[in-house]
């Protein structure tokens, strides 16, 4: 009997390998109570094609007795595809479907799966061996866990299996990997894999859908297979792994799963890439792991997740029982070991609105996170808690079929995003999405940056204060509506996220700061008129000011040699150096006549870019630093600018 496992890649030029397939294969082999010898498992469906004729090509579907379609929201609609295409060519061939994506409650989408006999969202090894051993017996197809997407049902209680005694994939499977990451390196010179030390999470974050894992104990593989695998991980001259634990970290072993792996890259060069999705609430290891890959130049920083700041959008979204003392923690703990962070938040939370969202945003600012921040926003996985009928009916949610705006895809996929809420409307919704563009431009990709920092330190003013405040300003406020048309197009009529600008396409917050370069003079303008509002200072201090602003802005011009009269820039400086939350004895505004002039145009905290070759338009847009999302510390300031 032959069986093959489809998964086909999020993105053609971002394969995975297909970690799953020897997931289920391991169990089948080794852990089934059944004699499954005579199955033959296939070559599975890697590789990313968006066209599915190149992703069957090479199979015979006549022979294929069983296909097992792993779906996730990036390749449903090709799995769909594929199994049509298996259904047409083979009348008799059993499809099954499985994961996170899989559709079986009658309030969801089930009528798309019809072309599957059979769907199920749990874990599928146990699953699978049990219907292959009936298939091989010339039994009925039968098990609680299955549902027919014809006749789906609410309830499926699911079985959690024990973990200690499985092998890993890798191991036992090496040389199949082996050659599969080799024809993915022919290909496209890179690979990637997902890795596992245990499954299950303790949290139910509505948002979360992990494998529908959540809510759950904790089960952790063999320490010692682990071990094994990571081994392996290197011979297979991996670029990138995520490793796929919902709270890596939790365990102390994991520490030591660091140091092997960070090892294992010192003899091999290889694994040369790792993320992992951090322990909510323990940090101590997580802190130790990311210093450790981080000095072995193994990872571009951490992620912190916040999702929120305020208590009562946590509340809603069951975020509460996540101490923001121990994220804060880690954040202080990576800013002291010198560790780039991004920030992440979610927009479109239940129980938002657009002031809540305007003061998250400020104080993802005040704690610290300058050079990045990461706006996800709220997906409505069919199998999350938030997709339940009850959740959706109390909060109110309304959700819109929108194409994934990501910028780490180059291929976006179809989703269903909330977009309406009790609390907030379509028009908050996109006056939210807006704001978070005009912030990011003008304080992450620095256009205002420094002086935010200032009017913050120095006279109080909260940064969504300042933003909101710039935003009306004459100039701003033209390049704001620019952006406001679209969100709104986008939230209400399904329009494109991207901008066009100059034959370019690009993300909002890149499009802003287009915009603001080609209207300097009117920007600073804007700039100047803001600070006489906000602060007794005089003119000729606010107008060096906001030329020593000006000299920090990496984009296709250099900065020219220019007179400042005061001490701004090292004013810039303390301020860009302290800690979160730091307070200290800031430095006195002085006179400082002097000449400045740029002779060092490199940027970048994590990797070092010179922009020397950055000369005109197109060269910066398609610069690296225009194309390294969440990897943006100190990329869009020159770091000379600081010490002039």
């Amino acid at each position: 009997m032959k069986v093959l496992y489809s998964n086909p890649s999020a993105e053609e030029k971002q394969v995975w390998l297909p970690y799953g397939w020897g997931r289920f294969r391991e169990y089948c082999d080794y852990q089934s109570p059944h004699d499954l010898s005579a199955i033959e498992w296939l070559d599975p469906i890697y590789f990313g094609y968006f066209d599915v004729k190149k992703l069957v090509s090479n199979i015979d579907f006549k022979k294929v007795d069983v296909l097992l379609c792993s779906i996730y929201i990036w390749n449903e609609e090709r799995q769909i595809e594929i199994a049509k295409y298996a259904r047409e060519v083979n009348p008799n061939i059993l499809i099954l479907a499985g994961g996170p994506q899989a559709q079986y409650r009658p309030h969801q989408n089930t009528k798309i799966y019809e072309v599957f006999d059979y769907v199920s969202p749990w874990e599928g090894e146990e699953l699978v061996s049990e219907i292959l051993h009936q298939k091989l017996t010339g039994q009925k197809i039968s098990n609680d866990l299955l549902v027919d997407p014809r006749h789906p049902r609410d309830v499926v209680k699911a079985k959690r299996l024990v973990l200690k005694n499985f092998k890993s994939p890798f191991v036992v499977y090496k040389e199949d990997f082996l050659r599969f990451s080799s024809d993915v390196k022919r290909s496209y010179g890179f690979v990637a894999s997902m890795w596992e030390t245990n499954r299950g999470c303790p949290y139910k974050c509505a948002f979360c859908d992990w494998g529908s894992a959540t809510s759950d104990k904790i089960r952790k593989f063999d320490e010692n297979e682990v071990m094994r695998e990571i081994e392996i991980l290197g011979q297979l001259q991996l670029n990138y792994v995520f490793n796929a634990d919902a709270n890596f970290g939790i365990f102390k072993s994991d520490l030591d799963y660091i140091k092997k792996i960070v090892d294992v890259n010192s003899k091999t060069g290889h694994p040369k890439e790792l993320q992992f999705s951090a322990a909510k609430n323990k940090k101590e290891i997580t802190n130790q792991a990311h210093k450790l890959l981080y000095d072995a130049k193994m990872c571009s920083g951490a992620q912190i997740s916040f999702q929120h700041s305020d208590g009562q959008v946590l509340e809603a979204i069951d975020r509460s029982n996540i101490r923001q003392d121990k994220l804060q923690e880690e954040l202080e703990e990576a800013f002291k070991n010198k560790i780039p962070l991004v920030g992440v938040v979610i927009l479109g939370n239940p129980g938002d609105t657009v002031d809540k969202w305007k003061s998250n945003l400020g104080h993802m600012l005040d704690i610290g996170f300058h050079h990045d921040l990461r706006v996800h926003d709220f997906m409505l996985l069919p199998n999350a808690p938030a997709a339940d009928p009850e959740y959706v009916s109390r909060y109110g949610l309304e959700t819109a079929r929108r194409k994934n705006f990501n910028a780490m895809f180059s291929t976006l996929y179809d989703a269903d995003f909330v977009v309406k809420t009790h609390s907030y409307s379509r028009d908050d919704y996109a006056e939210m999405q807006t704001f978070t563009y005009f912030l990011t431009a003008f304080h992450v990709l620095n256009i205002s940056r420094f002086v935010a920092m200032f009017v913050r330190h120095y006279y109080g003013v909260d940064y969504s204060k300042f933003y909101d405040e710039l935003s009306r300003m004459p100039t701003a406020r033209k390049i704001y509506n620019e952006v406001k048309y679209v969100m709104m197009n986008y939230t209400h009529n399904g329009g494109d996220k991207f901008f066009i600008y100059q034959d370019n396409k690009m993300t909002a917050d890149v499009y802003i700061k287009c915009r603001v370069m080609t209207l300097q003079n009117e920007i600073m303008k804007d700039l100047v008129d803001l600070m006489s509002r906000l602060t007794p200072l005089e003119e000729d201090k606010i107008i060096d000011m906001i030329k020593a602003q000006r000299f920090t802005w990496v984009y296709w011009r250099k900065p020219r040699d220019t007179k400042m009269k005061y001490n701004f820039a090292d004013i810039f400086k303390m301020l860009n150096d302290l800690t979160p939350m730091q307070k200290s004895n800031y430095m006195d505004i002085e006179e400082k006549n002097r000449i400045v002039r740029m002779t060092d145009f490199t940027v970048g905290a994590q990797w070092q870019y010179d922009l020397r070759h950055v000369n005109d338009f197109n060269s910066w847009v398609n610069s690296k630093a225009n194309k390294q999302a969440n990897k943006r510390e100190g990329l869009f300031h020159y770091q000379q600018s600081l010490e002039l």
